[in-house]
């Protein structure tokens, strides 16, 4: 089995940089903006900061770790597929594209798994 040489390049680093860059822009805001919410609620006195964190820890924690557990569960799944669907189309081709057919075949097992029907 012969390997191709694949060596890391800007030009390569650069592909996930326009579809991620909404994500980005997006982590960086709630980043920036939560600091200022966590300083509003300490201001607002240690018994409540206190209380209320705690209730927002449990809260959230009973509601998103299953679902980024899902998210990183699908992620994996899709990303896989797009992995096995990348190599099946070539990689000379910098732009391909899926026929409605290919993403049934590769995604459609994963969503049924997490939609319900």
């Amino acid at each position: 089995m012969r390997r191709d040489a694949i060596r890391p390049t800007w030009k390569a680093l650069l592909i996930p940089a326009r579809p991620g860059a909404l994500t980005f822009a997006e982590s960086a805001v709630r980043n920036a903006l939560y600091p200022w919410l966590v300083s509003g609620i300490v201001a607002m006195g240690s018994d409540y900061a206190t209380a209320r964190g705690v209730f927002n820890t449990i809260r959230w924690g009973l509601i998103m770790v299953p679902v980024q557990a899902l998210e990183a569960t699908s992620l994996t799944f899709i990303g896989h597929s797009w992995g096995r669907w990348r190599r099946e189309v070539g990689l000379r081709d910098p732009k391909p594209t899926a026929t409605g057919r290919q993403l049934k075949k590769y995604i459609g097992t994963h969503t049924r798994l997490y939609v319900p029907s």
